[in-house]
């Protein structure tokens, strides 16, 4: 009688036994990280709810010729007299849209598809609705921001925001993603005067247009562990170095 005696692996079980180990590997990972996970999926959730958004305010303009005042479209808005009257949301404070919570004015906003569109963590964090144009009652262009939760992907990071989340409104910016009108100008809804601090002087100085630009710069002239989004936000993290 003639005995087989199997040797190793075939290369299909070899490929078998792989693909299990992967599954198993990220099902652990998963159950490891489950609150980045849950930062992903709201993530995910605020970049379709933007888009969302974008539609519909288009919708409304190609109706109207002008694109929802902030208090057509907000829930919440601070005056602020001191702030030029040139950016209507920075002039009249600050303005977050949900799309679940009534607007300032009563308006006909809910009928163009927006459906719940709202950050998974109001009221702690809202989108930032910002317009402009030379009439309050008529905006011509705008911008929707919204800054993600989750653990910084350059992957994920559509406009160069960085993981300093240089996009939004000067000097503070602080957001991650934006939608915005046809006509907006992009450049302006990113910064590009990143302001570290000089360990010599400890003043804070202009190193470059990004966060990567900065880190290039000789840690003796630019602090790479207090690097800011602008001068502003330097000066406030930092107050003596004015």
């Amino acid at each position: 009688m003639n005995i087989h005696i199997k040797k190793g692996f075939t290369f299909v079980e070899l490929l078998l036994v792989i693909g299990i180990l992967i599954v198993l590997s990220t099902g652990i990972m998963l159950f490891m990280k489950p609150q980045e996970q849950i930062a992903r999926s709201n993530d995910t959730r605020r970049r379709s709810d933007l888009n969302l958004l974008r539609n519909a305010f288009e919708e409304w303009y190609n109706d109207k010729g002008c694109y929802p005042t902030a208090k057509e479209a907000c829930y919440n808005m601070v005056e602020d007299p001191s702030i030029p009257v040139g950016r209507f949301t920075r002039a009249y404070g600050t303005c977050h849209l949900c799309m679940t919570k009534p607007p300032l004015t009563s308006s006909d906003l809910s009928k163009y598809n927006v459906g719940s569109a709202c950050d998974p963590s109001s009221p702690s964090r809202d989108y930032f609705y910002q317009v402009y144009g030379t009439n309050y009652n008529c905006p011509t262009s705008y911008y929707i921001f919204t800054k993600f939760s989750a653990t910084y992907s350059k992957t994920t990071d559509v406009y160069g925001c960085g993981a300093s989340n240089a996009c939004g409104s000067p000097p503070t910016y602080g957001y991650s993603y934006y939608v915005s009108s046809p006509n907006a100008y992009a450049q302006t809804a990113v910064s590009a005067d990143f302001t570290c601090v000089n360990p010599s002087t400890n003043k804070c100085v202009g190193c470059g247009g990004s966060e990567e630009v900065c880190l290039t710069v000789d840690e003796s002239a630019c602090d790479h562990k207090k690097i800011y989004v602008s001068y502003s936000v330097c000066v406030a993290a930092n107050p003596t170095a004015r």
